[in-house]
């Protein structure tokens, strides 16, 4: 039976510098640390961004040609000074802008602090919670904040065999897999999180064990452990409850145990704080609804007892977006205006 590839798109699909991750990771490897990370910035935000070879020339103030030569080590000129002078236009380079949908909360500040711990230490971290905390928003707003070559997410799939996994983690570092075959593919992934502080985020480690055979899943985790024991970066896997179950008690803990026993648990709370919800409602430019927003309060207190901050935070967005379209300031009456349309459409699709 010919095996499925997955569909799902590298972040880095569609741009192509003349030279593979792996490739351009052995290129810079003879060259000073200051300068290795330089060219990593450059390079993997390009590459995250789908920038054209033009587009990365013009951000970065350096002729494309020059660039596609550093890259792929032909570069015959005084390296040095491009590296300085691509250092100059990283300092001036304002790439991260605030994201308008992403509140700081208590949960998202331990997260943040675990993954540095994790990637300056090398360690392994076990993160796992409740559902519906909010995990996945987190971790994809670190990755948005510490990337370019810094942070690999990789968000486990449903239902993927050992070979779907692997060439889903390759992919999400920009891996080539076309016509290679697993062995060079896990090599390639390996050489890549060898070089530099890298983080590598495994979300949803869970899905594994709810959709595949236990010693499947148990296969997939044996993987990451090789990946981290040749590659000595630092890795976080989250999941549920689910997860740390089967790492303990479940039918393949032995073979679990050796992941287990090279990393840190990291139980998160399951219960929002009120300084998150009060910290929500800041970002948002609202008050606590009082007295004269009966039914703002009923919905609040009805979101947040049933399913926590995450859904609290759509409704949210989606009252803000409707007022930013009617060019009006954000009240409690456009947040009810939004979960009333949100409700309706859904008993219409009952």
């Amino acid at each position: 039976m010919k095996e499925q590839d997955s569909t799902v798109r590298s972040p880095h699909a569609g741009t192509n510098y003349g030279i593979a991750p792996d490739q351009f990771e052995l290129v810079i490897k003879a060259l000073d640390e200051e300068q290795q990370e330089t060219l990593r910035f450059w390079y993997y935000l390009a590459k995250e961004e789908s920038w054209t070879l033009r587009q990365l020339a013009k951000h970065s103030g350096e002729h494309s040609t020059t660039l596609t030569r550093v890259f792929r080590g032909v570069y015959e000129g005084n390296i040095g000074n491009v590296c300085d002078r691509l250092e100059n236009s990283r300092v001036a380079f304002k790439g991260t802008v605030a994201n308008p949908d992403f509140t700081m909360t208590a949960l998202a500040k331990r997260m943040f602090e675990i993954f540095d711990e994790l990637r300056e230490l090398n360690l392994v971290g076990l993160l796992w919670g409740e559902k519906g905390i909010g995990k996945t928003t987190v971790a994809e707003e670190y990755r948005r904040l510490n990337n370019h070559g810094k942070t690999v997410y990789v968000r486990c799939l449903a239902r993927c065999t050992f070979p779907q996994f692997v060439h889903h983690v390759a992919r999400s570092l920009g891996v080539t897999v076309k016509n290679q075959n697993q062995f060079t593919v896990r090599e390639k992934i390996v050489g890549v999180l060898s070089a530099g502080q890298r983080l590598l985020i495994v979300d949803e480690l869970h899905e594994l064990f709810a959709t595949m055979r236990p010693d499947m899943a148990a296969n997939c985790c044996e993987f990451l452990r090789e990946i981290y024991d040749r590659s000595g970066c630092g890795m976080a896997l989250i999941g549920t409850e689910r997860m740390i179950s089967e790492f303990k008690t479940g039918t393949q803990k032995e073979i679990l145990s050796q992941l287990l026993d090279r990393g840190y648990e990291f139980r998160l709370p399951g219960k929002s704080t009120r300084k998150d919800y009060e910290a929500m409602l800041k970002h948002f430019g609202l008050a606590t609804p009082g007295a004269a927003e009966p039914d703002a309060a009923e919905i609040v207190k009805d979101l947040v007892d049933a399913h926590g901050l995450r859904k609290f935070n759509v409704h949210l967005r989606s009252g803000a977006r409707r007022a930013k379209r009617r060019n009006e300031t954000y009240t409690w009456a456009h947040f009810v205006e939004a979960f009333d349309n949100l409700a309706t459409l859904s008993t219409a699709a009952k």
